[in-house]
């Protein structure tokens, strides 16, 4: 049985080949956002390192869960 982050990775894995299938394979990097109240977890598959990459990131998640209202550094 797969776990929850390999599913992840191999439908992403299926997303990328599906829309590029001539395009060589890159890096993915999960980003990990948790819930300090409920303790929830949600799972992002960023593209790259960047700041503004992130900030994609982050408001595909906002737009999912709602945007937070505390942040931790």
């Amino acid at each position: 049985m797969l776990s929850l982050v390999q599913r992840l990775i191999l439908e992403a894995r299926l997303k990328n080949t599906r829309k590029r299938k001539a395009q060589a394979w890159g890096k993915r990097y999960l980003c990990l956002f948790t819930c300090l109240t409920s303790r929830a977890v949600h799972l992002e598959i960023a593209y790259g390192l960047d700041t503004d990459l992130f900030l994609i990131v982050f408001c595909q998640m906002a737009s999912r869960q709602g945007f937070p209202e505390e942040k931790m550094p």
